[in-house]
């Protein structure tokens, strides 16, 4: 099957080599009976990088070479760039204004006017996206982030004719779409949160190949989309939660990059509103004696957006019992000090809630340690007018 694979593999790219060539051919035939052929300047560009493309791609798929990767990717992405750049009006117009500009020239200098000092005086112009112009890309940040040794993301950032272009690359080894999906997502977040316009996410996924390319905010399409798979789990916002660890360690690796940490913040800001739309609700016992039964309910907010610990209680004495926290933890992190205090009305059921001062490790804790003081100021169930109880590692069961 692999076999297959890498021989589908070497017979699309050669035919997508065959494509460009033919249209490199075309366009060129197409110049010389042009009036204008200035005209297509663009479209033989854009053809000429696809096929440095797709020769490319070959290349690194028989060698596997990062440099020859990124080199693939830079000219994919160039050559998609033009496209629009060549379809647009104003540069249409430009491009006859020129071949207007050298007609009338080229009349006054036969008519035996000064036009050849005036040529002098005023050169051709040229464009950046032009046939004269003269690239200027540097690279502002490059950097590998290793899962472990098959699995990886390249990160570049780069700057073209005072353009800035970013480009990434997931490369896993296809045995989990769902986690390589939300890599993807993560990166195309940052990209347009951080209001980058021209970019490039590729995906290599086992002996599958798919990219997203934007071009001026937009997707203008790629010739290679990304998987079905991927493209159905692509917006899936759950899998920023059972993927969150990769995630961050993805924007961790990446935090000397400009924006990177405040996008962390953000991530994690929306993970927490996700855990929380996303929580399951609970109904834990953590005691039961002949005066009560509490039970664990988990976790509300208050009107101030503080997370507070809520617990059912059944009074089953005939007076009013109060209950007051000592101490609680989540997941072995202790919550510090503890506020609040609830009465329950004899041989009644109600609910009570504590607020704790530290921060919440999770929305959806594992286990649970406190202590509860139940208080009965009538003194007249035993002997003292209060007790604790005590529960510690107690495994919280969601529904």
């Amino acid at each position: 099957m692999r076999r297959l694979l890498r021989v589908s593999f070497y017979v699309l790219f050669a035919l997508l080599g065959v494509v460009s060539i033919v249209g490199i051919v075309d366009v060129i035939v197409d110049m010389a009976e042009r009036k204008y052929p200035l005209v297509n300047v663009l479209p033989l560009i854009s053809m000429s990088l696809f096929l440095c493309w797709t020769i490319c791609m070959i290349l690194w798929f028989s060698k596997r070479s990062k440099k020859i990767l990124l080199f693939a990717i830079s000219c994919l992405t160039i050559g998609l760039l033009v496209i629009p750049v060549s379809m647009n009006e104003t540069v249409h117009q430009f491009t006859l204004g020129l071949h207007k500009e050298y007609q009338r020239a080229s009349t006054t200098l036969v008519s035996g006017n000064n036009a050849f000092e005036d040529l002098r005086a005023e050169p051709p112009h040229k464009t950046s996206q032009g046939s004269e112009a003269e690239s200027t890309r540097t690279t502002l940040y490059q950097k590998d982030v290793y899962f472990d040794t098959d699995n990886f993301v390249m990160f570049l950032i780069s700057e073209d004719n005072g353009t800035t272009k970013a480009s990434a690359v997931v490369s896993f080894d296809g045995n989990d779409p769902s986690r390589e999906a939300a890599l993807l997502s993560t990166l195309l977040m940052f990209f347009q949160d951080n209001d980058y316009t021209d970019f490039l996410i590729m995906l290599v996924s086992g002996e599958n190949i798919g990219m997203l390319v934007f071009s001026n905010g937009k997707n203008v399409g790629s010739p290679m989309p990304f998987p079905d798979v991927h493209r159905e789990l692509l917006y899936d916002e759950s899998l920023f939660l059972k993927y969150k660890e990769d995630c961050i360690y993805l924007l961790d690796s990446l935090i000397d990059y400009n924006g990177m940490a405040s996008f962390k913040e953000f991530f994690l800001l929306l993970t927490e509103q996700l855990e929380w739309i996303n929580r399951m609700p609970t109904d834990t016992p953590v005691h039961d004696d002949e005066y009560v039964q509490l039970s664990y309910v988990g976790l509300e907010k208050d009107s101030l957006g503080r997370h507070v610990l809520a617990f059912k209680v059944v009074n089953k004495t005939n007076v009013t019992l109060t209950f007051q926290a000592d101490t609680f933890a989540l997941d072995g992190v202790s919550l510090g000090t503890i506020t609040g205090s609830d009465n329950v009305a004899a041989q009644s059921t109600g609910t009570v809630r504590f607020t704790p001062r530290e921060q919440i490790p999770s929305v959806a804790p594992s286990l649970l340690t406190g202590a509860i003081r139940v208080i009965d100021f009538s003194n007249t169930l035993w002997g003292k007018q209060s007790y604790v109880v005590n529960f510690v590692n107690t495994a919280i069961t969601y529904d």
